[in-house]
């Protein structure tokens, strides 16, 4: 019984440690991610998850294939793209798209084979789900 008297005291100052450090360790993620912003060194992963129609035709996947893989070559900062079947029930396809900054992922956002793609998604995909993320 004496035991458990000294644990409390003992978790109650570990987890004042574990916040200071964990807060530490966010402000220093922080203060990273804002100078890399200034300085333009921001890289953006683009993330898609694909389910495509039943009666999708491999040549539509193709022609979306071949529009992504004319905008890394065609983007300045659009570092890598590539896309992969998927072992899944909720989806069949990923494409993991890469940016060297954010003004690199607005110009492939903005380009008109970006707009061909997403109106081409639109008749051929029955579901996806999209993320990003900045490293």
């Amino acid at each position: 019984m004496g035991k458990a008297l000294l644990f409390p005291p003992l978790f109650k100052s570990m987890k004042k440690l574990l916040t200071i450090i964990i807060s530490i360790c966010v402000v220093f993620l922080a203060v990273d991610s804002i100078y890399k912003q200034l300085d333009g060194q921001m890289e953006i992963t683009h993330i898609l998850l694909f389910k495509w129609n039943q009666d999708v035709q491999n040549e539509r996947i193709e022609e979306m294939d071949s529009l992504w893989k004319s905008l890394a070559r065609e983007i300045n900062g659009f570092k890598s793209y590539e896309m992969n079947r998927v072992d899944s029930k909720e989806f069949d396809s990923v494409v993991i798209l890469k940016f060297g900054s954010q003004k690199a992922y607005d110009d492939y956002t903005d380009h008109i084979d970006h707009q061909r793609i997403r109106r081409l998604g639109q008749a051929i995909v029955a579901g996806f789900l999209t993320f990003s993320y900045d490293e």
